[in-house]
């Protein structure tokens, strides 16, 4: 998950702003969650196309990739049925159209996160009397203090971090971050597997890379420091580009690329085997870091 800035003044498509949406959301107030909620309005190509953009064609909470393999989803933010857990809640049925409250998922993070929205604050009941208090980041949908983190409102960086495993976890224990990861599986072992097979072809690419310059120096020891130099950075250059790049929004598990970048010697470094390749890997870093 990373941060998605939404102008909701700006972008939101007009399929939402339309008078029959407007009618819609007029029948939402009277017919409750009873309402028959209207795929195609919300889930609309345009709807779809703008989020598509917006996410970088990503999952919002898991950040796989979209498309063959995964259909886009539309997921409702704040539930538009009955609420799991809570069976006298009636569900944010007036938000089934709200484009504050639209988030693309993929299909297996939608499932798993379904009508779950765990909160701390005050249940909000009734539908806000003015459309305003419908946005997601108005001062009453704040009040309710949402667990479950929110793309387009709160920083994920903040609450969510990874392992060279692929594992992740919660950051200084963000209850946030716990509920998020909880609520829509993102610790799920496929995730996990992906999110390391990234880690571990930049780590053994580096370590062939470190293979190729002790090869280098037993054929030929460098005629000087600056000489070495030069290998180390080019030689490396390639690499940590891409590893630079990786932590870029419109790339798969970016969050994880921020880690790494952060990180850099615990992703890469720290359980290298000798003390002298971990010398070199750290020039190599600063060296193409510096250019």
């Amino acid at each position: 998950m990373i941060f998605v800035r939404k102008d909701s003044s700006k972008e939101k498509p007009s399929v939402l702003e339309s008078e029959k949406t407007k009618d819609l959301q007029t029948k939402l107030l009277t017919e409750g969650n009873a309402h028959h909620f209207q795929a195609r309005v919300y889930a609309h190509e345009q709807v779809r196309e703008k989020l598509n953009t917006l996410y970088h064609h990503k999952c919002g909470y898991c950040e796989s990739k979209l498309g063959v393999a995964e259909t886009a989803q539309v997921d409702h933010y704040r539930p538009k049925n009955k609420l799991k857990g809570e069976p006298k809640h009636s569900g944010y049925y007036w938000l089934a159209y709200e484009w504050t409250n639209l988030i693309l998922s993929c299909p297996k993070c939608n499932r798993a996160k379904s009508n779950s929205f765990p909160i701390v604050g005050t249940r909000i009941t009734t539908p806000p009397k003015h459309r305003e208090q419908w946005h997601v980041s108005a001062p009453n949908m704040k009040q309710e203090k949402p667990l479950l983190l929110h793309p387009e409102i709160d920083e994920p960086s903040e609450h969510l971090q990874f392992n060279p495993s692929g594992e992740i976890e919660a950051k200084q224990k963000s209850l946030q971050g716990e509920k998020t990861i909880e609520v829509c599986r993102l610790d799920r072992v496929p995730l996990s597997l992906a999110r390391k097979k990234i880690r571990d072809d930049f780590k053994n690419d580096i370590l062939t890379q470190l293979d190729v310059l002790h090869q280098e120096q037993k054929k030929e020891p460098f005629s000087s420091p600056s000489e070495f130099q030069r290998f180390v950075r080019f030689g490396f250059d390639s690499i940590l580009r891409r590893i630079f790049r990786s932590a870029a929004p419109q790339e798969e598990y970016s969050l994880l690329g921020q880690c790494m970048n952060k990180e850099f010697d615990r992703f890469f470094v720290d359980d290298l085997p000798s003390e002298e390749q971990k010398k070199i890997v750290r020039l190599a870093y600063q060296l193409v870091k510096k250019n």
